[in-house]
């Protein structure tokens, strides 16, 4: 099975007998969803991601603000900013 987005797995994976390997900061709403949670008992690549906004967000002078600071901090790898 292959979900688009990671969010929905986890009430997914609670309704079920299905296992998944979602982000570790699914990991406090899968618990709450009654799922139990577990280390991966392996190291994982890394993936890329990326930011998709729609051209109204981006139009606003607020969303271009946003969107070109969370691309920048995407950039450098500095999540301290």
């Amino acid at each position: 099975m292959t979900c688009a987005q990671f969010a929905p797995i986890v009430d997914i994976v609670a309704k079920s007998d299905l296992i998944a390997t979602v982000p570790k900061s699914l990991s406090g709403h899968a618990m709450r969803a009654g799922c139990r949670c577990y280390l991966l008992p392996f190291a994982m690549a890394a993936w890329q991601s990326e930011m998709v906004c729609s051209q109204r967000f981006y139009s606003d002078p607020l969303g271009k603000f946003i969107a070109d600071l969370i691309g920048e901090v995407g950039l450098s790898g500095d999540m301290s900013s």
